[in-house]
């Protein structure tokens, strides 16, 4: 079930070194975002990786709600980046000599 979650929010199945299949995608704030599959007796769900965290989920509402915050951060710091490029810009042309 995690596995088709997965797919569907454009992670890729990549073997790992262990020949273990790890499911990656790139987010432009946090980089490589990996997910592992568990599959324990008591415990069954979904491993995230990020740069600065780990966390383990084994309901999907949670971890909707975990990958929207990540597209959302990574959303509001584009337009943040492209704000201040624009006002560079901006400022430069007003000081060419036209």
């Amino acid at each position: 079930m995690f596995r088709r979650y997965l797919l569907k929010n454009k992670f890729w199945p990549v073997k790992n070194h262990n020949n273990e299949t790890v499911f990656v995608t790139h987010n432009p704030i946090h980089g490589g975002v990996y997910a592992h599959i568990v599959r324990e007796n008591d415990r069954r769900g979904v491993k995230i990786i990020t740069a600065d965290e780990e966390t383990f989920f084994d309901n999907f509402e949670k971890l909707d709600e975990y990958l929207e915050n990540l597209r959302r951060s990574a959303r509001s710091q584009e337009n943040f980046v492209s704000i201040l490029e624009r006002r560079s810009r901006q400022a430069y042309f007003r000081q060419l000599a036209l």
